[in-house]
């Protein structure tokens, strides 16, 4: 499956980017053959805000990415709110750089969260990336994620896949080491 997607441009006088997106399966040797190398290991830093979502909802990620040192936005998922996720304690996080995403389950949320004041601060998990060269689909059980190139995947295991544009990552992520595979 592919799809084209168009990368809407924030600065008017440029021409918004039409871009096919490939879905790839979602298992670590098929993520590598689309990754450059260095590895990053990585922790996130940056706090977030957070609220309970209500059934119903409509929960549209709307994300930011820099591509040749321009920046875009498109929607990257849509997701609705179910009574099971209500009933699972699902969570409407808002980053620092305004996108918007869920967590479906309470379980998941204080696994990733605790909260500090009036933010809540990530635990801190150390986590193994690479950077993407392609654009790419990644299909989950109960979404899809557009992934853009220079957005950085998630390698940690084939539970934890997952993606992170580079301008949110470039907000949210201290990098603690890169290496180097030969």
């Amino acid at each position: 499956m592919q799809k084209t997607i168009i990368l809407h441009s924030e600065n008017p006088t440029f021409s918004d980017l039409a871009c096919v997106f490939k879905r790839i399966n979602l298992d670590l040797p098929s993520v590598m053959k689309v990754c450059a190398t260095p590895l990053i290991y990585a922790r996130k830093i940056a706090c977030v805000d957070a609220r309970k979502a209500v059934v119903d909802e409509c929960v549209v990620s709307r994300t930011k990415v820099e591509l040749a040192g321009r920046f875009y936005w498109f929607n990257e998922c849509e997701q609705v709110v179910t009574d099971d996720d209500v009933k699972n304690g699902a969570m409407v996080i808002t980053n620092q750089t305004g996108e918007v995403y869920l967590i479906k389950s309470k379980e998941e949320f204080d696994s990733l969260y605790e909260r500090v004041e009036d933010k809540y601060q990530p635990k801190g998990v150390v986590r193994l990336f690479a950077r993407l060269i392609k654009h790419i689909i990644l299909e989950y059980p109960d979404r899809i994620q557009y992934c853009p190139k220079g957005s950085y995947v998630c390698i940690q295991d084939n539970k934890a896949i997952f993606a992170v544009t580079n301008v949110l990552f470039d907000a949210s992520y201290k990098i603690l080491e890169i290496k180097e595979i030969y």
